[in-house]
């Protein structure tokens, strides 16, 4: 279980005690835009310091970062296992691995969400029309 923590901290806790077992600290210690994400052996974060951020969950060590537009809150969901969805605020699909491009699309993103077959978005231009 991942959780925010404080200011610019995620914590990995053990689940039956709530001990915790690993620390993930996001470079300029800005706050957590949505709940952090573990998939593919990485913990994926969206914060408001303006880059989505992966870091390794065995090393604590960051994997990749990137860039998005300062001060949105974003949201973060895990897909199919090795591939996680942001917003940005456009809606994009990144691979866990290295952060890759699945595919983006160049909305501002309000909302969304998925299950196991099917991804809604609230999406409306940038003048929220």
């Amino acid at each position: 279980m991942v959780c925010h923590h404080r200011r610019g901290e995620a914590v990995r806790l053990e689940p039956l005690s709530l001990n915790i077992v690993q620390t993930f600290v996001v470079p300029g210690k800005w706050a957590f835009g949505c709940d952090p994400v573990i998939d593919d052996g990485a913990v994926v974060v969206n914060t408001w310091t303006g880059f989505v951020t992966c870091f390794d969950i065995e090393s604590g060590k960051v994997r990749w970062r990137r860039k998005k537009r300062l001060g949105r809150r974003g949201g973060c969901l895990a897909v199919d296992g090795d591939e996680a969805v942001v917003s940005t605020p456009k809606l994009v699909r990144l691979r866990v691995a290295d952060g890759a491009t699945r595919w983006e699309i160049d909305r501002h993103i309000v909302a969304f969400s998925t299950s196991r077959d099917v991804m809604a978005a609230v999406a409306v231009n940038e003048d929220f029309t």
